[in-house]
């Protein structure tokens, strides 16, 4: 699997499977993910615990821009540094804000090493990302999380379903 930036969409924030449930629920939705990819990252391959700190569930979505649908992909387990390119708005909004800009030059570092790719590249990857995130921007998306039931969660999925979703 290929590192990519997926900013998301600014009519989104706030809007993912974590927020949508306890925490309880959450963690065994992760915890399952981690232990389905060995505590490993999906993209880079990073072990937790020898080659990185901790494990992330990311959720991937697709978008459908005729219906405004946000679709529930896949969740996957990534590293903090491969998570950091994902979101990397996110990560360059941390930088400014605790004045860390290594974790700028970290994510940018590991994106060219995952994607054996010029930092020219990764501007040229972060400017689509960006144009993007403009367009997805302007959509305010309904989101599809019924993907929960075909990955084993139908429970999870059916008690998140008595909530309204918007």
């Amino acid at each position: 699997m290929k590192l990519e930036i997926d900013l998301i969409p600014g009519t989104s924030f706030g809007c993912n499977l974590r927020s949508m449930m306890k925490r309880s629920k959450w963690d065994i939705i992760r915890h399952a993910i981690y232990e389905k990819q060995n505590n490993c990252c999906a993209i880079c391959g990073a072990i937790k615990g020898f080659d990185c700190e901790r494990i992330n569930a990311h959720e991937l979505w697709e978008y459908n821009e005729e219906t405004e649908v946000q679709k529930l992909k896949d969740i996957i387990a990534v590293c903090d540094n491969c998570h950091n390119c994902i979101h990397y708005g996110r990560t360059e909004q941390i930088a400014f804000k605790e004045f860390n800009f290594s974790l700028i030059d970290t994510a940018i570092e590991h994106y060219m090493k995952v994607n054996n790719c010029t930092k020219e590249q990764f501007k040229e990857d972060y400017a689509k990302a960006w144009d993007t995130w403009l367009r997805r921007s302007s959509h305010n998306w309904k989101l599809d999380i019924s993907h929960l039931k075909d990955m084993g969660f139908e429970e999870i999925y059916e008690s998140i379903k008595k909530e309204p979703i918007s």
